[in-house]
This record gives structure tokens, sequence and C-alpha cells, in this order.
């Protein structure tokens, strides 16, 4: 007990008849709030690599795809030809306007709804032929019926834009910027 020290002005006393129990040494308290000191900075320090560990790679590989994304796009701006660029940009900006484009585009649909229409009813009737047979037949010839033209495109301005050159025997593209 040579090395403890007291709280200023008490002493230690041991005799049987007081009613508090003694205090400990002012050392013993210091202790105990150094431990509890350490074990806070060891579950703050926890706290971080738990998030170095988690949170970090995610924002890591974000951002490297946004990065990516945008040198790709870099990249394929910087291959087109601005004329085909330009052309291109103002025949999407046009075609949406034009009542001609628009005309032509109603005709289209109407003659695939006539087309489909048309492939129904033949499906139908082979159907129906080939659920006659006793199933020991050829299945009888599918014969579609005329088919609508479709509306001829002479009208509309379609951008031509050149493909990349590309190598006759393994397909790479010469495109290099």
């Amino acid at each position: 007990m040579a090395g403890l020290t007291f709280p200023a002005g008490r002493a230690q006393e041991d005799s049987p008849g007081s009613s508090a129990p003694p205090l400990p040494p002012d050392s013993l308290l210091a202790a105990g709030d150094e431990r509890a000191r350490r074990r806070t900075l060891a579950r703050q320090a926890e706290l971080r690599r738990r998030v170095r560990r988690r949170v970090v790679p995610a924002a890591l590989v974000g951002s490297s795809v946004l990065a990516l994304a945008a040198a790709a796009d870099r990249f394929v701006v910087r291959t087109l030809p601005p004329a085909a660029s330009q052309a291109a940009s103002a025949g999407a900006a046009g075609a949406g306007a034009s009542p001609k484009t628009l005309d032509q585009i109603a005709k289209t649909l109407a003659a695939d709804r006539q087309a489909i229409a048309a492939l129904a009813e033949a499906q139908a009737r082979l159907a129906r032929q080939a659920g006659g047979d006793d199933g020991g037949a050829a299945l009888p010839s599918l014969s579609l019926p005329n088919l609508p033209a479709l509306p001829s495109s002479a009208g509309v301005a379609v951008p031509s834009i050149p493909a990349p050159s590309t190598h006759a025997v393994t397909g790479a593209s010469g495109a290099i910027p």
C-alpha cells in the first residue's frame, strides 16, 4: 500500500465501525478513466475503419464508372465528323416536327397493322386445317395473303454517316482518334 495515493486530506481507515465503504485511491480512478478513454478511441477508430471498408470502395467504383462514361462519350463525339453529327441532330430535331414525316410514320404503322392481321388470319386458318387432320397426313402448305407495300421514304432526309473501316480478317476497327 505504499505506492497508492489517496484523496487529499484523507487517511486510509480500516476501522470496522465506519459505515461508508472506503473510496478507491486516485490512481485507480485515473486508471479507470484512462481505460474508458482508450475504449472510446478504439470504438471511434473501428467505426472509421468500417466506413473506409464499406463506403469508400463503392464511392470509388461509382466515380470511376461516371468518369469512364464521360470519356467514352467524348471519344464518340470526337470520332464523328462534324457534318454528320450536325446532320444527325438536325434530322432528329426536325423529324418530330415535319408533317410529311408524321404522315409517313402513320402509313407505315397502318401497313404493319394490316400485315399483323393477315399473319394472324393465316395462322388461324392453318391451325383449323391442321386440327381437322388425323395427324397422319402432311401439313398443308401455308399461303400468305398479299402484304401491303410499305410507303417509300424518298421524301425523308436520312443523314449518311460513314461506317468506320474494319480489318478484313480480325474485324477490328481502324478508327483511332
